[in-house]
């Protein structure tokens, strides 16, 4: 009888919940973890789509003068989340020794966008109201 190694690994959702999700590394091919971490982050990055809809569809009450600048900051979120986008895709080919420092920056990239939003639309509605 083999004996599967069972790891645990946190995974950072979207809204800065926490959850613990067993993975059985000894049953999962390199391919399967890395297509599982591909769709766990691209949910990540469809949340942080709709946070952003939202903040412009708020944004449509604001001035002319802070709507401008509101569209400058909201072109640089859509930036920086376009190159997490960007890196995940690269991510699709990375070799089994290459995976584990992309994930690592794409966690990273996705939590300094996460925070990056949450603080723009904190702002945002102290700014609305």
């Amino acid at each position: 009888m083999r004996a599967a190694f069972i790891g645990l690994t946190v995974v950072a959702a979207s809204f800065g919940v926490v959850a613990a999700v067993a993975c059985d590394d000894g049953d999962q091919t390199f391919a399967e973890r890395r297509e599982e971490f591909r769709d766990e982050a691209s949910e990540r990055l469809e949340d942080i789509d709709n946070e952003i809809d939202e903040a412009r569809e708020e944004a449509a009450r604001a001035s002319q003068d802070e709507r401008d600048d509101i569209d400058e900051q909201i072109d640089r979120l859509e930036e920086q989340r376009d190159n997490v986008r960007d890196e995940l895709e690269d991510a699709r080919d990375a070799t089994e020794e290459e995976f584990d420092d992309a994930r690592e920056r794409i966690d990273d990239d996705l939590a300094d966008l996460r925070d990056s939003v949450k603080s723009f639309t904190d702002g945002l509605k102290e700014r609305l109201d």
